[in-house]
Order: structure tokens, then sequence, then C-alpha cells
């Protein structure tokens, strides 16, 4: 038995490939076959079945595109509805891979669907757990993920206490735990930094493990939830109904554009989304631009910015780049793209056409105007973030939530803009021009160290804005 998780870091998550005898099952794969057919190829297996832990709302699966290219069957658990055959496995039902066995175990709670997958080795022990969402790295699954209200939050926390309990907690400390997503996942909110863990080690540290009380165990995953991205219920249709293939898609969507071209694009309420380094956006954009870098999570932070439908024109420093957010954003659902600025923001120069530039405050100025009043500054880090240490009288407003909150903000105000890194910063900043906001710019440098220039810090706990998540 060999088992393979292929991580993808840009989405944090996981799917896994696992082999025994000449056949293989991939699960939860993402919408780009290449990476399980490879593995295939190298283990000389057949992929015999795919497994999807639930329907999926941050990512658009690859398990259509990668039966069609196999003939693997595609295999659910109970509850789950799709417009396209699949295989519906019953709780507790074994299913047969090469010299191993593989048990489905209904885990309801993360979705009406959830289910995780028991594998056994060649000698019959419980050998590895693949959870999906229902558990995670120290934490669990969101449960307010149910379409049209069928099921409360709170009884979905209550499914998912039942299916961890009963389901889970049974299994010995030597279980492999394999989950579906990792640190950075927008599917939970404390995910732990590891890949993977073992049943043993996380009674040690997650608390869904421990002897809780179910309503006690609800009020810790359902408390101080924020509605989740508009995109995860978009991204549930998808996987529910089905999807054209990769290469379709991208040759639809990559299409060089001329300066003119861009230009038609806007007039037409196209958005450009700028996936350069922040010290390159900085230097010059076009008008409206939103920065959303390539080097960072950039398709769940346009799932997050972004409505699903917006007609969108990719900015890049080339033309591989351009390709690549076009990959990434087909991997979400994200299908509207118009094109990518053939040239890329060199083009745009050249043809001498307005650009705008973003100049960083310093350190010592944004002090001196902080102190006198001159500015108010905007935290745009995660609520534990802020609540550890923050500049005094900050506005806090998460990232995420930046987009339906901004209009609390005064648009000819001064505003400087922090968060965990430039990256962070520029996003918060260049959303804001474009919603207008004459006056914002970023810090430049570590925040706390402001403390040197007589900026008073708070570290205790303060209310935001916005409830916290």
């Amino acid at each position: 038995m060999k088992v393979e998780q292929i991580y993808t870091k840009r989405l944090s998550e996981a799917s896994y490939f696992i082999c025994s005898d000449g056949e293989a099952v991939v699960i939860d794969p993402i919408r780009d076959a290449s990476p399980y057919l490879r593995l295939a190829e190298k283990n000389k297996a057949k992929i015999k079945y795919i497994l999807e832990t639930h329907l999926h709302t941050d990512f658009v699966s690859g398990h259509l595109e990668l039966s069609r290219k196999t003939g693997a069957e595609i295999v659910y658990g109970p509850n789950a509805e799709t417009n396209y055959p699949v295989y519906h496995a019953k709780d507790d039902e074994l299913l047969t891979v090469g010299k191993i066995q593989i048990k489905v175990l209904y885990t309801p709670g993360h979705t009406l669907e959830s289910t995780c997958f028991l594998a056994f080795d060649e000698k019959g022990n419980a050998h590895s757990l693949f959870s999906g969402d229902t558990l995670l790295i120290e934490d669990v699954g969101r449960p307010d993920l149910v379409l049209n209200n069928e099921v409360s939050i709170e009884d979905q926390a209550r499914q998912l206490y039942d299916s961890i309990q009963v389901k889970l907690n049974p299994l010995e400390d030597s279980v492999l735990l394999y989950p579906g997503h990792v640190h950075g996942s927008p599917c939970a909110r404390h995910i732990g930094p590891a890949l993977h863990s073992t049943i043993g080690e996380q009674r040690k540290v997650n608390f869904a493990l421990k002897e809780i009380d179910k309503e006690d165990f609800v009020k810790e995953v359902v408390n101080g939830l924020n509605s989740p991205p508009s995109y995860f219920f978009e991204n549930a249709r998808i996987n529910r109904t089905g999807y054209a293939d990769l290469q379709d898609v991208l040759q639809k969507n990559l299409k060089a554009l001329s300066v003119g071209d861009v230009e038609q694009a806007l007039e037409k309420k196209g958005l450009v989304i700028d996936t350069r380094e922040a010290e390159y956006f900085q230097r010059g954009f076009i008008k409206g631009a939103i920065n959303i870098g390539l080097s960072g999570q950039f398709a769940i932070w346009t799932g997050t910015l972004v409505k699903i439908d917006t007609p969108l024109i990719l900015i890049g420093r080339n033309q591989c780049a351009s390709e690549e957010a076009i990959v990434r954003l087909t991997q979400i659902g994200y299908e509207n793209v118009l094109g990518y600025l053939e040239g890329g923001f060199g083009m745009w120069e050249w043809q001498d056409k307005a650009v705008e530039y973003i100049c960083p405050f310093s350190l010592e100025e944004s002090a001196t105007k902080l102190k006198n009043y001159q500015i108010m500054a905007i935290d745009v880090r995660n609520p534990k973030a802020y609540q550890e240490a923050h500049i005094d009288n900050a506005i806090h407003i998460p990232l995420a939530q930046l987009s339906s909150n901004m209009f609390d903000l005064n648009t000819i105000s001064e505003y400087v803009v922090y968060g965990d890194s430039a990256y962070y910063a520029l996003m918060a900043v260049s959303l804001l021009q474009k919603n207008g906001f004459i006056q914002v710019s970023y810090l430049k440098g570590d925040f706390m160290k402001l403390q040197e220039y007589g900026v008073p810090m708070v570290y205790q706990k303060k209310k935001s804005i916005i409830s916290a998540s």
C-alpha cells in the first residue's frame, strides 16, 4: 500500500493517491488531472475509483475530468446529489483496491453529504483516515455551508459532533490522519500548520476529540463565524452540476488583448486584476486595478474579494504568469476571463496611457500623522493577530471582509493601511482606491516599530467594528 499526498499550497488543499497491486484510488482531486495521471503511470497502476469526501465549496474538484480520462468511477457517500452518474456508497461499505480495502464512513456535519474514508492495509489493519473537512489538524470543518437553510448551523454542528465522537474517536491512536485542507483554508478557522497527523496526536491538541459536551462543542464551532465567501456556494453548484475540461476553458480564456481591447473592456465594466508582486504594482498600475499577486493565494483572495460573474482582465509579468492565473481561477470556478494584456503593464506604459501610483508611508511619516490625528490606521489582519497587538485606535476590518465593510469609512479621509505584509496591504489599498478612496496608502515596515516613534499600541483584546472570526 502506498499513499501520496498532493498538496496544493495555493488552495491550502490536499488530495491523495493510494495504490496497491496495480490499482489506485484518488481522493478529492484538484481541477488538473496531470499529477494523478503521472502518479498512475509511475506506479503502473490503473485508477479504479475517484473518491469525493463531499461536494467541495472552496474549489472545483477535478473528479469529472479525471474520470473522463481514465474511466474511473466517481464515488460519493450518502446524500450527495449530482447531475452526472456517480456511485453512492453506503455507510460502512468496503471498497477493494488491489490488496487493500477502504471503508466508507458517513460523517455529516461539515456538509450534509460529508464522508470520510478509512484505509486498511494488506494485513487488514486500520492504516489511514482521509477525513475531508470533517476532522482537520487541530480543528474541524465549518458547519455553515448548507444551501437554502435546509438545516440550521447549530443542527449541522450537532451532526458534526456525533460524526466525530461516534465514527472517528474510536479509531486507534496509530491511524494516520490525512485531512482535505490545511492551514490557510477558509473552510475552518484555526487549522494547525501540519500537513498530516495521527489520531493519537490529535487527541492531545484537537478539542473535537477530547471529552466535550455536545452543546459546548456547538458553541465552539458556531460562535463568531463570519459568512463564507460568496464563491463557496457557486463552487458547490459547479461540483454538483458539472463543468468543462480545463483545456477547453484555457482555450477560451487565454486571449491576448491589445491596449485598445483593455480600454474597451474597462468601458464595459471589466475589472483589471494585476497579478504582479506588490513592489512592482505600487510603482505603476491601471486605474481601478486590484492587486492580487500570484506569489500568494491568488485564487482564494480573488474568490474572496471579487464576485464570480465579474468580467476579468489580467495583468501579468508575462504570458506564462497570465496562463497560470487563468488555471488557478478555473480551480475556483472563475471562468469569465476576457483575456490578458499582451506585453504586460509595460505595453500600457509604452503607449503612454494614464498610470496610477501608490507611495507608501514611512514609519516616521506615519507616526507624525497618527500622533497629530491627521490620519487613521486601518488594520486588515485577522482578528486573532489584531487582538494580540495593534495600533491604538486602529480601525479593524479583516481583508476578507473589507469589500462589505469599507462603506462605514469616509472616502475623503486619509488612511494608512497595515497588514501581515505588503502583499495584503496593497490588496486592501487597491480595493479601497477602486471604490473611491482618494487618500489611502500603506505602511512600509513593521507597524510595531511605530512604538519607537511614540505611537501607542494596544495589547489586550479590543472589540472590532465587525464580529471576529
